[in-house]
């Protein structure tokens, strides 16, 4: 055995379920079935565009939750058609954000979903309203 084979062995023994390498080589020689771990990476990209989105969506509550409470701490202080104004401003934030994590979603589905009904109604933004 040289050093390829040797460490070629390590790689498959590394991603076996085995629980030592002696048991790894037992079964091996006595041709039971071997059992190895694999990463499905789809599956991790996937995982990590949910946290995005997930954040994303924090992200947007908090600032139109932060700008509902500024408004409320100025009332009586501005004119109710300022206070009016600025809300409809941050409304209209928070609806380009939505809209864009909306995108967001589609492209995921896209990217994993399937073409039934309910995922061309999302993408046609029938989902939305």
């Amino acid at each position: 055995m040289d050093d390829g084979d040797y460490l070629k062995l390590q790689a498959e023994i590394s991603r076996s379920t085995a629980r030592s390498p002696a048991e790894f080589i037992r079964n091996k020689l006595l041709d039971r079935p071997l059992i190895f771990k694999v990463r499905n990476a789809s599956a991790d990209e996937l995982a990590e565009q949910i946290c995005q989105l997930k954040e994303s969506l924090k992200k947007a509550i908090y600032l139109f939750e932060r700008a509902v409470t500024n408004i409320k701490m100025q009332q009586g202080k501005m004119p109710v058609e300022q206070l009016l104004i600025h809300l409809e401003l941050e409304k209209r934030m928070l609806t380009k954000q939505i809209s864009e994590i909306h995108q967001f979603v589609i492209e995921i589905v896209d990217r994993y979903g399937s073409d039934d009904k309910q995922h061309k109604e999302f993408k046609e933004g029938s989902a939305l309203q």
